[in-house]
């Protein structure tokens, strides 16, 4: 599957790295998290990354990398977990304005 990258060209979507942004961001969360019940497990990972894959799949156009985040954060959100979309909107926003 191809999304739109940065700089206007395709690229190839990588279901891995999707996996590891959410379980990165998942793993933050349960390390500071006093409610763990809130963290995800593997197999809900899966879910939020096979319903933006869904999502994806329908879309005519190419999305970029921030529009797929978006979506996964919404999913986080819709299932409750708050925490852990916080943490994700939190790195990437590190990572855009390089914030250490």
């Amino acid at each position: 599957m191809k999304i739109r990258m940065k700089d206007g060209s395709e690229g190839e979507f990588s279901k891995r790295e999707l996996i590891d942004i959410i379980a990165t961001a998942n793993a933050a969360t349960y390390a500071v998290c006093e409610n763990n019940n809130k963290v995800m497990s593997d197999a809900e990972i899966a879910v939020v990354v096979a319903r933006v894959i869904a999502r994806l799949r329908k879309r005519e156009e190419l999305c970029t990398k921030d529009e797929i985040l978006d979506m996964v954060e919404f999913d986080l959100m819709r299932y409750g977990l708050y925490e852990v979309a916080k943490e994700l909107i939190t790195e990437r926003l590190e990572e855009k304005y390089g914030i250490e």
